[in-house]
């Protein structure tokens, strides 16, 4: 883990990550102030919306397929792998297509039909996303760079097209035209460096691949089932005023969660490999893990909740005001979505336990749907915030004890050199 490859791999992951945070920061900001509360909260829940159908397109290939190709180095088995995943996705965009014209009619999706259809265009840019496959055979930087690259597409448009007043349309339509041209730069790019000579999907090896990868498409199912479309969620019970105020205020929390991705994408395939080959060490760099993101998770859950109110002021303006409470309420999802990464993803997903991982995050995401429907009527988003609260920190205790009882794995125990545990 301290290697020197792995050191500037990760370093050169986390600029990236920060560089583009900043971006994110920006753009949020910047669209926060230029639409005001109303239209943004028409944003967020067109968006919202939108991530369940990223969620049904992008079904669970990033891990599945990625997992897979780790193990593949014939240039014929990585071009037949790629057909599979695209033709499982040009399936599956056809099954969003039809969801979405039974949606159509209504009245709410009428209302953000200008702001979903441009919006669409990062679900079709799925079709072509090769960073799954790029990450699987070394190159786990470059992805990161195009998504850089797409951030600051969009920005530099919103400063060029947008003015005060306007609609949120044209950041619409930046965000679906910028993620075709990365998905199809990704393509290109990992046809190229692997030597991939493209093959066209067969139906048998399509739903063979659908199938592989069944149980992590419902693992991530239940993670977008908790903070996928929350600002959609809260719109059936709330106006668009309080939808943006809590969107912007778990937009910040997710950010800042989102730290753990660097460390965690570099980790993932390492992780992968070590559970083929050497189980019981795996284990042990497990505890590691558990320590290291939960310690991240604490510090930066503690630092976000003490200074909310000013993060809010700064960042979205004087019209953003209520959201610095609720920014406070969501800071508890930061250290769970960090023991969550390294017990569910790192974990119970290189160990092969798909089923169990899926079960337990679909678990929590019923549990928070049930407690938003409960709470979000009468407490509106605090009410989101604490039933996400709750899901997390239920998800933890899950996923912790069937490692306990599995593996025999506690990150309070060591394990000796035959891969068993002692206090």
């Amino acid at each position: 883990m301290v290697r020197r490859g792995f050191l500037k791999e990760v370093g050169l992951l986390y600029a990236l990550h920060l560089g583009g945070n900043l971006l994110g920061f920006f753009t949020l900001a910047y669209l926060a102030r230029i639409l005001g509360p109303e239209e943004y909260g028409r944003v967020a829940f067109a968006q919202g919306l939108t991530a369940y159908f990223l969620l049904l397109v992008g079904y669970s290939f990033d891990f599945s397929a990625q997992r897979r190709a780790a193990n593949l180095n014939s240039p014929q088995e990585l071009a037949q792998l790629m057909a599979e995943i695209l033709g499982g996705r040009l399936f599956l965009v056809g099954v969003s297509i039809l969801i979405l014209g039974l949606l159509s009619p209504l009245s709410s999706v009428q209302k953000t039909w200008d702001l979903v259809l441009p919006f669409f265009g990062i679900v079709l840019a799925q079709i072509f996303h090769s960073g799954w496959l790029l990450a699987a055979k070394g190159w786990v930087v470059l992805p990161q760079v195009l998504e850089f690259l797409q951030r600051v597409v969009v920005i530099l448009g919103l400063l060029l097209f947008t003015r005060e007043g306007e609609n949120g349309k044209v950041y619409a339509l930046l965000m679906g035209s910028s993620a075709l041209l990365s998905s199809g730069v990704s393509f290109f790019l990992a046809t190229r460096f692997l030597g991939l000579v493209p093959v066209y999907p067969r139906t048998r090896g399509t739903f063979t691949a659908l199938r592989e990868g069944w149980w992590l498409f419902l693992s991530q199912g239940g993670g977008t089932l908790l903070v996928g479309g929350n600002p959609f969620l809260l719109g059936l019970f709330a106006p668009s005023e309080a939808v943006a105020q809590y969107a912007v205020a778990e937009k910040l929390v997710l950010t800042i969660s989102a730290l753990f991705q660097p460390l965690f994408r570099s980790l993932y395939p390492r992780f992968a490999v070590r559970a083929q080959e050497e189980r019981p060490s795996l284990l042990a760099l497990g505890r590691k893990a558990f320590f290291l993101f939960g310690g991240l998770g604490l510090g930066l859950a503690l630092g976000l909740f003490f200074s909310a109110t000013w993060a809010v002021e700064i960042v979205f303006g004087p019209g953003f005001a209520e959201a610095a409470l609720l920014v406070k309420g969501l800071t508890p999802w930061i250290l769970a979505s960090a023991l969550n990464t390294a017990l569910g993803m790192l974990l119970l997903v290189p160990l092969g336990h798909d089923r169990p991982f899926t079960l337990a995050l679909l678990g929590a995401g019923a549990l928070h749907w049930g407690l938003v429907f409960l709470l979000a009527p009468k407490c509106a988003g605090m009410g989101v915030a604490g039933a996400l609260g709750g899901a997390g920190l239920f998800l933890v205790l899950v996923q912790a004890l069937f490692l306990y009882l599995r593996e025999g794995f506690s990150p309070f125990a060591h394990p000796n050199r035959h891969g068993d545990l002692d206090s």
